[in-house]
């Protein structure tokens, strides 16, 4: 009897899946998609390859993908928290600046997941993920703050400038070239100057 099988044990099938997730991600976070291969995968979550493609049906794309959905769940949900809070807009936004990038900082495999390997996957389905999650996080940001009566082309170069602006300060942070505190400053007083010109977030 092989080591899977005798560590194996029943599990609700929601807490497997769960499992296998967090087993992907990391070794998704370690070895890239390209590297990563789904027996190793299994292996690690205590299954059978076989059973891995039970739950995962279109094996590693769908894995990826699902990966990729956990990991930007947990990130909108700590933006929402913010977005929640009773502070003027100006505030607001700094606080989802500095919340989006320490995110990155307690999860450091999250950026690589998310923003780099998608691209050079190969797999048009985890392109067009990565893309729907940026368009996402940009309206987490953006749209709570937005001015009623901003007019929409402007709310979305808004939105699209403040996604690229925080993605690539963010790589230099992750990258070692600028520190923390200057990246989420900087990063913030930028987009509040350049949407407040733009007309786009509400005047405190």
């Amino acid at each position: 009897m092989s080591a899977v099988a005798k560590s194996r044990v029943r599990m609700d099938p929601d807490e497997r899946r769960a499992l296998l997730l967090k087993s992907a991600t990391e070794v998704f976070a370690i070895r890239g998609y390209a590297s990563s291969g789904l027996s190793e995968i299994a292996d690690i979550g205590s299954v059978s390859k076989t059973l891995l493609y039970h739950y995962f049906p279109d094996g590693r794309p769908q894995l990826y993908a699902a990966v990729m959905d956990d990991v930007l769940a947990k990130l909108v949900s700590r933006l929402r928290n913010i977005s929640s809070l009773p502070l003027k807009p100006s505030a607001r936004l700094d606080r989802l600046v500095e919340e989006f990038v320490s995110y990155f900082d307690d999860h450091r495999e999250a950026f690589r997941l998310l923003f780099r390997e998608p691209w050079g996957s190969g797999e048009e389905v985890l392109i067009i993920r990565a893309i729907a999650a940026q368009i996402q996080i940009a309206n987490e940001l953006i749209h709570p703050l937005t001015d009623q009566g901003a007019k929409a082309d402007l709310v979305l170069i808004a939105t699209s400038g403040a996604m690229g602006t925080l993605l690539h300060t963010t790589e230099l942070w992750l990258s070692g070239q600028i520190d923390k505190t200057t990246v989420i400053k900087s990063t913030a007083t930028l987009l509040r100057h350049g949407m407040c010109g733009l007309g786009v977030i509400r005047e405190d």
